[in-house]
């Protein structure tokens, strides 16, 4: 597997960058598995960032994550 590595992995980074780095692994559709190092609080945090309507265009992916990540897999799931 070729692993890429964004900025929330090793850095605390906004809310705001974190859901413009997950838009972008969201809407790469060279991108087939999405770990967010982040959850719970922090997921719901980028919900108000994310674009819905690019991302309901993106090649599906496999979400999963560290911490709760299924704030985040609910709303995407359910848009």
């Amino acid at each position: 597997f070729k692993v890429i590595e964004g900025d929330s992995v090793r850095q605390n980074i906004s809310a705001k960058d974190r859901a413009l780095e997950l838009m972008h692994f969201l809407t790469d559709d060279n991108i087939a598995a999405i770990m967010p190092p982040w959850g719970g609080e922090l997921a719901l945090d980028v919900l108000q960032y994310i674009d819905f309507n690019i991302v309901k265009t993106a090649k599906p992916k496999w979400l999963v994550g560290f911490s709760d990540v299924s704030t985040l897999a609910c709303v995407l799931t359910s848009r």
